[in-house]
């Protein structure tokens, strides 16, 4: 499942996440500093997060702690086991 971090939940994200939350093959998460657009966005299709999208540093947080969490679950590399039976 792709992470998607939209910034805004105004008429456009609403729209994204109209988009894309139906197919089920993303995890969502809105970020908006007006609680009243977020309450617009149904919590149970989406995660909603409290910031302002101009503050580049709370931005950054919320994108970082989404890379490390992909990081985490990325397998290490190497390569693959084969057996030859």
């Amino acid at each position: 499942m792709t992470k998607v971090l939209v910034l805004g939940a105004g008429k456009i994200g609403g729209a994204i996440v109209d988009l894309l939350a139906p197919t089920g093959d993303y995890e969502l998460t809105v970020a908006d500093k007006d609680a009243a657009f977020l309450d617009m966005v149904a919590p149970e299709r989406v995660k909603r997060e409290r910031i302002d999208v101009a503050d580049m540093g709370a931005v950054d947080v919320s994108v970082s702690s989404l890379y490390r969490w992909r990081k985490r679950l990325e397998p290490r590399s190497r390569p693959p086991h084969r057996c030859r039976c």
